[in-house]
């Protein structure tokens, strides 16, 4: 397996200075594989979902995976999904939840003892439509205020990857390098980006 960074030797610098560590080719091609054809059934019963409402007569099979849950809901946005959540449980995800790469990355940064956190998400995302941006935030902002403690004594880490090319244009990951060492900042509880405050 190729690495941008062998995961045994992954400085830990930019974690500690920048609050990101930035990998290239950790997951094997056929994890990543696995994965999309897990994303194709959800996109396969959303658009079951939708023929069985009449909002659509064609599946659209043949489009491609980059852009086959956009055109379904196009036109029904009112339906389109946020976010992909409970419905991750799904024998596909298990070597992409449980990678041991990515474990071993997490436990130089956390120790041993590692939990998986029960809120793993997958997020498409529809051009044009504020029902898919994601807020800036934190992710403690919002662990602080659960029954679960401080985010300090928490000691969580995040793994994001896109599975197709990710650019500002079509919705990358943003990051405030640094932010980390501020604390939790105040939240405000909002939907979307464009609502007022």
């Amino acid at each position: 397996m190729k690495t941008h960074a062998s995961t045994a030797d992954v400085s830990l610098e930019n974690f500690h200075t920048k609050g990101f560590i930035l990998l290239r080719d950790v997951l094997e091609p056929t994890v990543v594989e696995n994965t999309r054809t897990a994303m194709m059934i959800l996109v396969d019963r959303a658009a079951d979902h939708l023929v069985s409402l009449g909002r659509i007569s064609d599946r659209l099979r043949s489009d491609p995976f980059e852009t086959r849950l956009y055109h379904l809901y196009k036109n029904n946005l009112d339906l389109a999904p946020k976010l992909f959540r409970e419905e991750l449980h799904m024998a596909e995800l298990y070597r992409v939840f449980f990678n041991s790469s990515l474990l071993d990355v997490a436990e130089k940064i956390l120790g041993p003892e590692i939990r998986l956190y029960p809120n793993y998400t997958v997020r498409p995302k529809l051009p044009d439509w504020a029902g898919t941006l994601v807020l800036w935030h934190q992710d403690g902002g919002y662990t602080e205020s659960s029954s679960e403690g401080s985010v300090n004594e928490l000691r969580m880490v995040n793994v994001w990857s896109p599975l197709v090319k990710a650019t500002r244009a079509n919705g990358c990951m943003l990051f405030i390098p640094g932010t980390h060492k501020l604390g939790t900042v105040p939240h405000v509880k909002k939907e979307h980006d464009t609502d007022p405050t």
